[in-house]
């Protein structure tokens, strides 16, 4: 079956079609870059 053949509430659809925009968006966050200015300054406590 294709996906215009496919129940539009078919839970495998929307399962595929979320699996494909989290995957999406990961590919998208790991591509930027961050600085490192960006982590909070933190205190060593030895216990």
């Amino acid at each position: 079956m294709t996906e215009e053949e496919r129940n539009i509430d078919d839970p495998a659809r929307l399962a595929d079609e979320a699996r494909e925009n989290a995957q999406k968006a990961a590919t998208e966050l790991r591509a930027q870059r961050v600085p490192i200015e960006t982590e909070p300054p933190t205190v060593f406590k030895a216990d």
